[in-house]
C-alpha cells in the first residue's frame, strides 16, 4: 500500500532518517528503484538521524522513516510507529511478525547498518596484533551476542 501511495502521488509522502545521501536515504532510494519508482517520488527531508526522523514522523512532518530496529525499537514497542518490512533476507527474531521486504513486496533489496572499530592511520602492527584477537573474542562472546539481539 505504501509503494502504491508513493507511486500514485509522487512528492506527497516525505521520508527522513539521516542526512542527504546517508544510509537510510540510500535504503529508501534502493527500495523505490526496486519497485520501479523514481527515488525522488518520496522526497528526502535530511535529519540528524533516525531518532529525529522518527520524532518528525510522529509529529506528522514526514510519513516514511527507513531505519534500523534499535533506532526504532522504543517507538515500535510503544505503538507510536509501525514497521512495514525488514530490509533483510530474513525476518528479525525480535519482530517475527514483520515480513522481509521481499516477502511483503517481492523487491529483493537488502540494507543494513554496520558497526566498526577504527584507529588512526599507521596504527602499529603490534597494536593490531593485540587488538584484533580481543575484538574477535568480544564479538563472539555470548554477552555481546545477547546484547545485540536485544
Amino acid at each position: 500500500d505504501l509503494l502504491d501511495a508513493v507511486k500514485a502521488s509522487p512528492g506527497k509522502l516525505k521520508s527522513s532518517g539521516t542526512g542527504q545521501g546517508g544510509i537510510w536515504h540510500l535504503a529508501i532510494a534502493g527500495m523505490l528503484k526496486g519497485a520501479g519508482i523514481e527515488p525522488n517520488a518520496a522526497p528526502w527531508v535530511p535529519s540528524q538521524g533516525a531518532a529525529s526522523g522518527l520524532q518528525d514522523m510522529v509529529a506528522g512532518g514526514v510519513q516514511i522513516v527507513p531505519c534500523s530496529i534499535p533506532e526504532a525499537r522504543a517507538m515500535l514497542d510503544a505503538g507510536k510507529v509501525r514497521s512495514l518490512a525488514i530490509m533483510d533476507s530474513k525476518r528479525n527474531p525480535a519482530y517475527p511478525d514483520v515480513p522481509t521486504l521481499k516477502e511483503a513486496t517481492g523487491i529483493d533489496w537488502n540494507m543494513a547498518a554496520w558497526r566498526a572499530v577504527v584507529g588512526p592511520k599507521g596504527l602499529p602492527k603490534e597494536v593490531m596484533d593485540r587488538l584484533l584477537p580481543a575484538l574477535k573474542k568480544a564479538h563472539e562472546s555470548k554477552e555481546f551476542r545477547d546484547f545485540m539481539a536485544k
